[in-house]
């Protein structure tokens, strides 16, 4: 059941799909599934001094994975 809560600070919003079929989604060592979906607590890079949200994504693209970070403060 989502969302997983791994930490005060950390929750997973979707574990995503591992493409097996396309090398640049997995390695020996490190999965990169397309779908990838979580939300990290840290400190502002726009408000000093203040914490807010960070979005961070596993998206496919073209070549391979495209990782995205947003800043909810943004």
């Amino acid at each position: 059941m989502y969302p997983i809560v791994v930490s005060n600070t950390l929750q997973i919003l979707n574990l995503g799909v591992v493409e097996w079929e396309r090398p640049e989604y997995h390695s020996s060592r490190n999965l990169f599934p397309i779908g990838y979906k979580s939300v990290r607590e840290y400190q502002s890079i726009i408000n000093p001094g203040k914490r807010c949200d960070y979005i961070n994504e596993i998206l496919e693209g073209t070549n391979g994975p495209i990782f995205k970070t947003t800043c909810q403060d943004d």
